[in-house]
């Protein structure tokens, strides 16, 4: 069973923020304390004697997120991007977001910048075969909107990467040694 699986098995979700209790733009000092207060929660020793069992299951679940891998990053991004899933996903946030692009890319997981052609693509083809409405916001669209979204992220990319500098972050562990912190 994978974590996404057995999340939903114990949590009754498979969104990982949830189970941590943290809001997707969550920093990583956030990360930190919603494992630790999530780990807490779920820690066997805290557990009445008839349920320890299902504590010790639902505590391992909460560690095995310790065990992501930037390369288990990458492997459900290449399965995720261009899937059904996503394509539903990204119907779902112009929806919700009533064509608001700058939501959108936000929302969409796995979505950078350079994905925002191919998104609208698929926004656009849903619109003409009339499975989402057609949202002003987003058909009209000033390109100094798209310009200014297109500079933000590639500012947040160059903080980030300043960051993983200070931090004297770059390797497998990363998630790992973020969480683990304190």
């Amino acid at each position: 069973m994978g974590l996404l699986e057995q999340c939903e098995a114990v949590f009754g979700s498979s969104d990982l923020y949830r189970v941590l209790g943290v809001r997707r733009e969550a920093s990583p000092q956030e990360i930190r304390r919603g494992y630790h207060r999530a780990s807490l929660r779920v820690h066997p020793d805290r557990a009445e004697p008839d349920a320890k069992e299902e504590a010790t299951r639902r505590f391992q679940s909460v560690t095995s997120l310790l065990q992501i891998t930037v390369k288990d990053i990458e492997d459900f991004e290449k399965s995720y991007k261009d899937s059904e899933e996503e394509v539903a996903d990204i119907k779902a946030a112009y929806v919700d977001f009533e064509g608001d692009m700058d939501r959108i890319m936000e929302s969409v997981l796995c979505a950078d910048y350079t994905d925002e052609p191919r998104i609208r693509k698929i926004i656009e083809k849903a619109i003409d075969s009339g499975e989402v409405p057609s949202y002003q916001c987003f058909v009209k669209e000033s390109k100094q909107k798209m310009i200014a979204r297109k500079r933000r992220v590639e500012k947040e990319a160059r903080e980030a990467e300043k960051t993983k500098d200070e931090l004297g972050l770059g390797g497998e562990d990363d998630l790992k040694a973020l969480i683990q912190v304190r």
